[in-house]
């Protein structure tokens, strides 16, 4: 089992590796992909939903969503559906699905990328990172460009950020409580609360709940189903690995490249040596962590360092924005008190856990 874990590991390494050095540009090449498996999901994610769950699932789901946490049953005198309390809660495992919500950790504050690579309004004149293979050298800004305040250019800046705004408001944040909400939504419905969670074999947990309430793999309703999840697991788990593939390296790439004019000089001005450079070095130490410790683990690990760094960002753009942004197209007070307040939300996840995972400690 878990030679055929790594195995398959390494392949979905080096296909992910494969596409990110296709197309004219990273970002293209991303959203082409991306589309085709963001659709499948969402439809067999939904598929399930619909027609295999009951209301006492969606209840729990969306109290979850609300702050309860509560997850309901259904009584077997009355007939009522009662609402209970979790206990014994595992807060790794509650900082890591906060942390991995949306783009995940170092994702949400590097969203705005994708605002470069379209070219949307000043990230026009900047510059993107082009595709190794069918690209071309690209002259990539290292400070950005700054449009001076005049009524036009903030009229034409609140246009675009209208744009985003629906964008990042409306199809993004839906899109991510529908991947968030449909998985656990099969997971409350065919795995009893309280189930061990672990193993090489973490990822067919929920295939192998689903399949067993239509009579398991000796039925044929059962074997579609579990054909189905799986797939459409994997879909989930490989369209995540593909966007941190690109993520770490454009991340790591963006902060050369603004802070090291040796960096652009050794580079002769060519983006694409540095970014493929970093990727390259990252994809070598994928195969290697992958022999470190069960997936399960690393995904925990990766989730928490997520949360941490999301807690100190948040202050940090506040910060930046506020100091270097001129007054007309600063955000209003209110949001960036939600940004303060989100940034406390993951740090007190942060504390939590290294409270409960280093010093004992038992919260909840």
């Amino acid at each position: 089992m878990s030679g055929t874990v790594r195995f398959w590991g390494y392949v979905t390494f080096f296909a992910a590796l494969a596409l990110l050095l296709l197309g004219k540009k990273v970002e293209q090449a991303l959203e082409y992909a991306e589309w085709f498996m963001v659709a499948w999901i969402i439809v067999a994610l939904l598929l399930l939903g619909i027609v295999f769950t009951s209301l006492n699932s969606w209840l729990t789901v969306i109290t979850g969503f609300l702050g309860g946490g509560a997850y309901f049953i259904r009584d077997t005198k009355s007939g009522m559906l009662v609402g209970l309390l979790p206990t014994g809660a595992d807060w790794f495992i509650l900082a890591g699905f906060a942390a991995y919500a949306g783009a995940g950790g170092l994702g949400n504050c590097s969203i705005s990328n994708w605002v470069r690579d379209k070219g949307m309004g000043m990230a026009a004149t900047v510059g993107y990172i082009p595709g190794m293979v069918g690209g071309r050298q690209v002259e990539l800004s290292a400070t950005g460009k700054v449009f001076e305040p005049t009524p036009e250019n903030v009229r034409n800046f609140r246009q675009w950020w209208r744009y985003i705004r629906f964008d990042q408001g409306w199809i993004w944040t839906v899109g991510c409580f529908l991947g968030m909400g449909l998985p656990a939504l099969l997971t409350v419905e065919f795995i009893p609360p309280g189930t061990q969670v672990g193993g090489m074999a973490v990822a067919v947990r929920q295939a192998e709940g689903i399949s067993n309430a239509f009579g398991g793999l000796q039925s044929v309703t059962g074997t579609l189903v579990w054909y189905l999840t799986l797939l459409t697991g994997f879909w989930i788990l490989y369209s995540t690995q593909l966007g941190i593939m690109d993520l770490l390296p454009r991340t790591i790439t963006d902060i050369l490249w603004t802070s090291n004019p040796g960096v652009r000089r050794w580079v002769k001005g060519d983006v694409r040596k540095v970014y493929y450079s970093t990727l390259v070095i990252f994809v070598i130490w994928g195969c290697i962590a992958i022999n470190l410790a069960q997936p399960f683990i690393l995904i925990l690990l990766g989730a928490f360092v997520a949360g941490l760094m999301m807690s100190i960002y948040g202050v940090q753009v506040w910060y930046v924005n506020r100091m270097f942004l001129p007054q007309e197209v600063q955000a209003p007070l209110w949001r960036q008190a939600a940004l303060l307040l989100f940034s406390a939300f993951f740090g007190f996840f942060t504390i939590v856990v290294i409270l409960q995972q280093v010093f004992g400690i038992k919260i909840g």
